[in-house]
């Protein structure tokens, strides 16, 4: 359909929300009440989603209701620009306001015009920040260089955060996420900026975590990699573990291996992630990402299908019930590179959970497996600097090797004897965690207090041997 160009305006925030409206013949609403939803909006117009497309010109009354306040927005309006959504069936119309009522809806309005997810993560670009956390009754919170800072904007109001993150999601992810209350999801505000949401609830309100990605792979070097790990990559079979706690890195170092496999290897590279993050263009090898949720529906269906595409390399960007367990240890008995993340805070609560996440009838089983396939376990952790080197983090990481008498153990079921072959293995360029996270406080990177916490996880195996 027909557009027309939109007069001057505010600047119009991305937000979702809930509106209805109706047609206006001689300044007075007919007809049926029509639903929608916002698109942007601001203090001068806005842009709705609707199923029932509007003649160009048309005089609409549209019902806007803002989160946070307890009043109704109406505004009459001028229809200045009609879209068709295909295949979608949808319109989007965009709106000229001529009167708003009340008249104090306009501050709100101008308020809104700041409410912006866009503007949110410039400023914390602009800030040099990580991480962005919108909580209800808080402003923004930016993290810098592992500290948190309130960032320069309104405190959020009940409502506010459920239209800001939507308005950035499909129909189908706003679907699932109200079905499944968790939401991973990528997002992009330019072809170089690019960011991780989490969506969940928390005492009843819509609240999101958001990850600043990097525009460009980190090379491992710069990220602290050893260069052991750069040898496992050359493997034509196997299984190599990158496992740590929640936020240890372990995305950006699977993305740095599959970037130096990319510009090392002739290979066919399949990603299986959720969400995408890193894009990678194709150099020597043939990167395919697919994304869990949209391009496939779970980790362990994509390994089965993966192993009949041809693959060199398979990388799973999560392993969290027996069945991906089980479809991993398979791929990598049968000629094919694995790399895959797991959950885990040393090798040998890693070893231990990955062969005891199976089902008790595939648990033996799959020890032997992993004795025999193993390639190697990085582990690895994120520890605040010292704040006199402008804060940041440091990388600490454990690595483990498996000779013959490191399978024999893992066979054996013996996993407490692995930390003194880790120990012991300088030769086969093993360390432990303990060597990695001292090493950091010799050299000044991090704080003798800081780390006691990590040394405290680095010892807690949690195996049952």
């Amino acid at each position: 359909m027909a557009n027309t160009t939109e007069t001057s305006r505010a600047y119009r925030a991305q937000l979702a929300y809930v509106a209805a409206y109706q047609l206006l013949k001689d300044g007075a609403p007919f007809g049926v009440l029509l639903p929608s939803t916002t698109v942007n909006v601001s203090s001068t117009g806005a842009l709705i989603n609707t199923a029932s497309p509007v003649e160009i010109g048309a005089a609409i009354r549209l019902q806007l209701h803002v989160p946070g306040y307890n009043q109704t927005l109406l505004a009459n309006c001028r229809v200045i620009r009609v879209e068709e959504k295909i295949p979608a069936q949808k319109y989007w119309l965009g709106l000229q306001f001529e009167r708003i009522d009340p008249s104090s809806a306009i501050e709100i309005l101008q308020r809104l015009e700041t409410m912006d997810i866009r503007n949110l993560l410039e400023e914390l670009i602009k800030m040099g920040g990580s991480d962005l956390h919108l909580t209800t009754n808080s402003p923004p919170i930016a993290r810098v260089r592992g500290r948190l800072k309130p960032m320069k904007f309104p405190i959020l109001k009940p409502g506010e955060i459920r239209s800001l993150v939507y308005s950035v999601m499909s129909d189908e992810q706003i679907c699932m996420f109200e079905k499944q209350r968790e939401m991973d999801l990528a997002y992009s505000i330019s072809v170089t900026q690019r960011f991780r949401l989490n969506v969940h609830w928390q005492r009843g309100q819509v609240e999101t975590a958001i990850r600043s990605i990097p525009a460009k792979v980190t090379h491992w070097e710069k990220l602290g990699l050893p260069s052991v790990v750069i040898d496992w990559t050359r493997k034509n079979s196997g299984l190599i573990l990158v496992v740590g706690p929640t936020g240890s890195g372990k995305t950006t170092t699977l993305n740095s291996l599959v970037e130096q496999i990319n510009e090392d290897r002739d290979a066919i590279v399949i990603c299986l992630e959720r969400p995408i993050e890193y894009i990678h263009q194709n150099k020597k090898a043939v990167i395919k990402q697919r994304e869990v949720g949209s391009d496939t529906l779970s980790f362990a269906e994509a390994v089965r299908r993966a192993l009949r595409q041809d693959p060199d390399v398979i990388v799973v960007g999560e392993v969290d019930d027996a069945e991906t367990a089980q479809v991993v240890l398979n791929a990598a008995e049968t000629g094919t590179l694995v790399l895959a993340s797991f959950h885990a805070t040393n090798t040998v609560q890693a070893i231990d959970r990955f062969a005891t996440i199976c089902s008790p009838e595939q648990r033996q089983q799959a020890t032997f497996q992993l004795a025999s396939c193993l390639q190697g376990v990085l582990t690895q952790y994120l520890i605040p600097r010292e704040q006199a080197l402008e804060g940041g983090l440091a990388l600490a990481t454990e690595v483990f090797v498996p000779t013959s008498a490191g399978r024999n153990i893992i066979r054996n079921g013996t996993l407490s004897q692995l930390p003194s072959v880790i120990e012991t293995g300088g030769n086969a360029k093993m360390y432990t965690l303990e060597r990695s996270i001292m090493d950091l406080i010799r050299n000044g990177q991090v704080a003798e207090d800081v780390a006691e916490s990590f040394f405290a996880l680095a010892r807690n195996t949690g195996a049952g041997n």
